[in-house]
């Protein structure tokens, strides 16, 4: 058996970032022959087993969790920890954590763990932009997020989301412990659940997935679809994604004053869906990134992408489908948008998008399984 430590997703169950990661983790172990216990971590009882109900909710086993809104959703778990709290867990078994967090007890926690478990702890790390790039993220400190980084540093399972972030904890975190690290573990690309696509000309509109968190370049994009727009082309961009304290918004007055434009800040995976279904490419542009899903998503439903060649997700495949941006500016973006609006061009990046394998949710769990039960004394 062993305890996956689910309490970020517990406390903020949004379905995007590091919580879809832990979600579709949940709903293939599940279906699967793994024994697991889900489980938070409290500061009172350490970590305690999640109930039923509460599980089923944020793996989203039926349909009707799936179409909660985030508020919902939210207020049921509260409900349900309210009214049942599963029983402490010893350590004894294995524990498996994969998330990010900052809490400093539950640091301290798994710190101690480390010293007094008979079993061991694995952890899945994801970026670490925010400690070297924290200009991305308007960071005056980094102090905040050290305990999580130093258990890190400590553990001797670490398994990780892409080849560049594996690359970036051993040549930044581990530095004199050691070279000893775990896999990387590619995300599943299909969790749209969408239809996959097929190529119309009457496809005409872009859209852009991901929070607007600094680092996106969402408003490299939208300054590109101005110019676009000033000059009279007449092809649609959607974003799609909430937006930061720190995020540049210089754009928004002008952008909604186009009848092409749209933002939705918040949106549910059909939503997506919905506007994915009239879409001619996706694309995402980051200035820096520890995978990058919305492009290899959008490549699994057979949408083609623009792209920054530096994003990890699309450096780990071939470039059938993409347009990769080595610059990543305004002008960049509107010249791979107008090369994107001849018919023929795009149909050939369709054909190329649909030759793809990428891996799927079901996919990633087997690999992380495969992982976990290969640790001595985990399972």
């Amino acid at each position: 058996m062993i305890i996956v430590d689910c309490t970020e997703l517990f406390q903020n169950p949004v379905r995007a970032g590091i919580q879809r990661v832990v979600r579709e983790l949940l709903r293939h172990w599940l279906a699967g022959a793994l024994p697991i216990v889900p489980a938070r971590f409290c500061v009172r009882h350490g970590l305690v087993s999640l109930p039923p109900a509460a599980v089923r909710l944020l793996s989203e086993q039926d349909g009707e969790a799936a179409a909660l809104k985030h508020s919902d959703l939210t207020a049921q778990l509260g409900r349900i920890a309210q009214e049942q709290r599963g029983p402490p867990l010893t350590k004894r078994d294995g524990v498996f954590i994969p998330e990010v967090f900052f809490d400093p007890a539950r640091c301290r926690f798994y710190r101690q763990f480390l010293k007094e478990a008979e079993r061991p702890l694995a952890l899945l790390a994801y970026d670490f932009i925010p400690y070297l790039r924290p200009d991305l993220f308007n960071l005056g400190t980094c102090t905040p997020q050290m305990p999580y980084l130093y258990l890190l540093s400590l553990a001797d399972n670490v398994a990780h989301i892409s080849e560049e972030t594996c690359r970036t904890y051993l040549r930044h975190v581990k530095r004199a412990r050691g070279s000893a690290t775990g896999p990387a573990l590619p995300l599943g690309a299909d969790g749209l659940k969408l239809v996959h696509q097929s190529w119309s000309a009457e496809r005409r509109g872009f859209v852009a997935l991901g929070s607007l968190d600094g680092r996106k370049n969402q408003h490299l994009i939208v300054e590109a679809f101005l110019r676009l727009w000033r000059t009279g082309h007449d092809m649609r961009l959607t974003l799609i994604g909430r937006a930061f304290d720190n995020a540049d918004l210089g754009w928004r007055e002008e952008a909604q004053s186009f009848p092409a434009f749209t933002w939705l800040e918040t949106a549910t995976d059909f939503d997506v869906a919905r506007i994915l279904a009239d879409a001619r490419m996706t694309i995402y542009v980051p200035e820096a990134e520890g995978y990058g899903l919305p492009p290899v998503e959008s490549l699994y439903a057979g949408i083609p992408a623009i792209v920054s060649a530096r994003t990890p997700s699309v450096a780990m495949i071939s470039e059938n489908g993409q347009i990769r941006l080595e610059e990543v500016t305004p002008d960049t973006i509107a010249q791979a948008v107008l090369r994107c609006m001849d018919d023929s061009y795009a149909e050939a990046l369709w054909q190329a998008a649909a030759t793809l394998q990428l891996p799927s949710w079901r996919d990633f769990a087997r690999a992380t399984v495969n992982w976990l039960t290969g640790i001595p004394g985990m399972a």
